[in-house]
């Protein structure tokens, strides 16, 4: 399984913060490095993208 630059990012992102409730926009800012306001757009398509890699197939 391949993870692109920020999808691999959100995970890192995540996994240094167990058990801490983190807004779409500090993962936005803290992977992406810039404000934008099509912040949440790209944090719900990489997180997708990201379950689809690593969830099984029910």
């Amino acid at each position: 399984m391949k993870l692109s630059r920020y999808e691999y990012g959100v995970l890192v992102f995540l996994a240094q913060r167990p058990g801490w409730l983190c807004s779409k926009e500090q993962i936005f800012e803290n992977v992406w490095h810039e404000d934008s306001e099509s912040s949440l757009v790209a944090i719900a398509n990489t997180i997708s993208r990201i379950r689809q890699k690593i969830e099984s197939d029910k």
